[in-house]
């Protein structure tokens, strides 16, 4: 077994802000999918335009990769504080054999005998 005694605060801060960039940009863009064909039927009923919405559809994702940076952070600092009394998370890690490198010609053909003079 391994343990894992501490963390980076940056790294675990930098992924959990590109984490929470990404599932939010998902769904901005899911939301704007739906949302935009149904614009034009909202304001022949009378609603305001969605121009404001759209600008915060537009920002969200850098917020919530803002928000996901300082919670990753104290995530971390509080991990390594709590792993100091309890020694960490353990994991069993397993090695295994490289796999063959790649080639994008496929595996190489055996070589032809030589030639024999005669």
């Amino acid at each position: 077994m391994t343990r894992i005694r501490r963390v980076g605060v940056i790294s675990v801060a930098n992924v959990t802000a590109a984490v929470a960039f990404v599932i939010t940009l998902f769904f901005v863009v899911l939301f704007a999918l739906v949302a935009l064909p149904m614009r034009s039927n909202l304001s022949q009923l009378g609603f305001p335009s969605m121009g404001g919405g759209m600008v915060v559809l537009l920002i969200a994702p850098f917020v919530y990769a803002g928000f996901g940076w300082i919670s990753g952070a104290i995530s971390a600092l509080v991990y390594n504080l709590v792993a100091g009394f309890t020694g960490g998370i353990q994991i069993e890690l397993e090695q295994r054999a490289a796999p063959a490198a790649w080639s994008p010609a496929g595996p190489t053909p055996p070589a032809p005998p030589p030639a024999v003079e005669g």
